[in-house]
């Protein structure tokens, strides 16, 4: 039976996106070999590593978001293509089973198995999957209208979100995705108190 690294499940609310509010039953897989300029203000530290990671099947993590009855299964990291091969496994699984399946990854390699709703958020340059239902990139003060332009018309999303990083004031990040042409979310979730 496969297994993968988990820092974390919970169920909770999807906090930013075209999803925004969805009741899901999240996996946290644990690892990022992703060197992105946020990871030092990244929310989520102790998925990064594997440092306190726990050894989870796949079965037993499908039969965990069955029990949530959200009907979704959202797989986010660190970095879920890190531990490819048991992404799939878990995916091909929760999917036969009767999941939606909601992958969310930084784009540094092309996800390889499919999904029902895809997030790309953009840590890295190049990205390497390119396409899916929404693109999210963190307005971290790096980002111009031109990079953003050049992003969009490269990809082939249905959605463009831009979201203000985390304590940062969103006036400049409003300014940037209005002049850029793209659509605003939020990271709810800080608001809310959850997860």
């Amino acid at each position: 039976m496969a297994v993968v690294y988990i820092s974390e499940t919970f169920t909770s609310f999807q906090g930013s996106g075209h999803l925004l509010g969805t009741r899901q039953h999240f996996v946290r897989f644990a690892g990022c070999g992703v060197k992105c300029p946020i990871r030092s203000v990244c929310d989520e530290q102790e998925s990064l590593t594997r440092k306190h990671a726990t050894e989870r099947t796949v079965e037993s993590l499908v039969k965990e978001a069955l029990e949530s009855m959200t009907g979704w299964m959202h797989i986010t990291g660190g970095e879920p293509t890190d531990q490819s091969e048991g992404l799939q496994h878990l995916v091909m699984l929760a999917r036969e089973r009767g999941l939606k399946v909601h992958i969310q990854s930084s784009g540094v390699r092309h996800v390889p198995i499919q999904w029902d709703w895809i997030t790309i958020s953009p840590k890295t340059d190049p990205l390497h999957h390119t396409f899916g239902q929404e693109l999210i990139v963190v307005d971290d003060g790096t980002w111009s209208v031109d990079r953003l332009k050049i992003l969009r018309n490269d990809t082939k999303f249905w959605c463009y979100y831009l979201v203000p990083l985390s304590g940062a004031d969103p006036a400049s990040t409003v300014e940037l995705a209005t002049r850029a042409g793209w659509d605003m979310t939020i990271q709810a979730h800080h608001h809310w108190g959850a997860k």
